[in-house]
């Protein structure tokens, strides 16, 4: 298909598309980038919204690093 980018955010899907050298962008990527872009104003809101109204599960670390890397830590 001569994708620039394969949208996944299931893990044994990842690793199966990292295996492949595809490039990978899961849904916290999706909201870094709206982010930087200025798509959204707050990532850490939108964030919650995600883990509390869709039941999306993510680790503390990845939560941490994500709010960082958009400089709301």
């Amino acid at each position: 298909m001569n994708a620039d980018i394969i949208l996944l955010d299931d893990k044994l899907a990842r690793n199966m598309a990292s295996g492949f050298g595809l490039k990978i962008l899961g849904t916290v990527g999706i909201l870094i980038w709206a982010k930087k872009t200025g798509l959204i104003d707050l990532f850490g809101t939108e964030l919650d919204t995600l883990l509390t109204k869709a039941n999306f599960r993510l680790s503390q670390d990845l939560i941490r690093m994500a709010l960082r890397e958009v400089g709301e830590n």
